[in-house]
């Protein structure tokens, strides 16, 4: 522990000289991770910088997050997760100024976190903690709540893989719109489908919906859709490893998936009713996006109305980079490419990172009462 919270004082120092002063931002510019330990900050207008650079041994970032009073959260978990675990949640006060990094929390339970988002009903950051480490001891897989001033972690929803569709190797988060301590969550694994012969997964994938009580007390699943069931989804064939997702409403998200089989990705968009259940999905992607790219973390854009998602491939034309498409798939570009991006956080409205220190000021005053 006092290690890595030494090489994280460190690893401030060299940040503060990468950072040389404060970088121009505005709403809708991007902040973005590469597995390296590089925070960037892209702008709409084509501008690329260099946040932070965090050096900690074996750091492979991962999903990131604003959170109150503007300061940015970033996942790390070294890979294979190691015994006791060597993950971090780092803390990055001031990030588009001095940029100064702390550790908010790390080791165990924290193994290999991954999406990351904050939630203003509960004031707490949450995020996906998938070790996917055969053999390693599997202290904790599931959703775990971050304190974004303490650190302390509270485990909320721990996989329960009895029976299946399940949310098993969670991956990403999205708010659900218009709905306090409401998420879209993806699970890697969680179909009743079984797809034989592909290394490292067994199943289909799924969508789910996770329910956070405001209190951290606990938090709760329902399955939107087995993305594996062919009946269902109307597709040939199940969908693998799906990782990303992003809501653009209540009744509209995106997730990113990657076909084994054909060594393809897609993006999907997925409707759901009024009552928020599975209505169809489409592949958005089909003949408008290089079909060799591996995405991952989707994030939706609401000051250009486009979606941005990283391609995690370490090979073709767009390996590495942020790929930009509209919502019907077509505009496809090339957002960014600094290396291999492994999370993606839009900057929002001034008043939006304002109420953002509000749910953190209110949840702290729930908490003390």
């Amino acid at each position: 522990m006092m290690k890595i919270r030494m090489t994280a004082l460190a690893a401030a120092a060299a940040i503060a000289a990468i950072s040389g002063g404060a970088s121009a931002q505005s709403a809708g510019d991007v902040v973005f991770t590469t597995d390296d330990g590089g925070v960037w900050l892209r702008t709409l207008g084509g501008m690329t910088t260099q946040l932070a650079q965090i050096n900690d041994p074996g750091v492979r970032l991962a999903d990131l997050a604003f959170g109150p009073g503007g300061a940015l959260f970033v996942n790390s978990g070294p890979a294979p997760v190691e015994n006791p675990s060597q993950a971090v949640m780092y803390r990055i006060d001031d990030p588009f100024g001095s940029a100064n990094v702390s550790v908010l929390a790390s080791s165990d339970p924290l193994q290999n976190p991954v999406g990351l988002v904050f939630d203003p009903n509960s004031g707490n950051l949450l995020t996906v903690n998938n070790p996917g480490t055969p053999g390693q001891p599997q202290f904790y897989i599931g959703l775990l709540g971050v304190n974004p001033t303490t650190g302390v972690v509270t485990e909320l929803l721990e996989r329960d893989i009895s029976s299946f569709p399940t949310w098993n190797r969670g991956s990403y988060l999205s708010q659900v719109p218009g709905a306090p301590g409401e998420f879209f969550a993806t699970a890697a694994e969680g179909s009743a489908t079984v797809i034989p012969a592909v290394p490292g997964f067994s199943r289909a994938g799924s969508l789910h919906r996770l329910t956070v009580s405001g209190d951290l007390s606990g938090a709760s699943e329902s399955l939107i859709v087995d993305l594996g069931d062919t009946s269902v989804t109307g597709l040939n064939m199940p969908i693998t490893r799906v990782t990303g997702v992003t809501a653009v409403d209540s009744q509209t998200l995106f997730v990113s998936a990657f076909d084994f089989d054909d060594q393809a990705g897609a993006i999907y968009r997925v409707d759901l009713d009024a009552n928020g259940d599975f209505v169809g999905l489409q592949d958005i992607t089909s003949g408008n996006v290089p079909q060799t790219f591996l995405p991952e973390e989707i994030e939706y854009n609401p000051f250009t109305g486009t979606l941005l998602f990283a391609d995690r491939s370490t090979s073709g034309a767009t390996g590495g980079n942020i790929l930009e498409i509209n919502l019907d798939g077509t505009g496809f570009s090339v957002f960014a490419n600094e290396g291999r991006v492994r999370g993606i956080a839009i900057i929002p409205t001034p008043a939006g990172g304002a109420l953002l220190a509000i749910a953190g000021l209110a949840a702290a005053r729930r908490r003390r009462g």
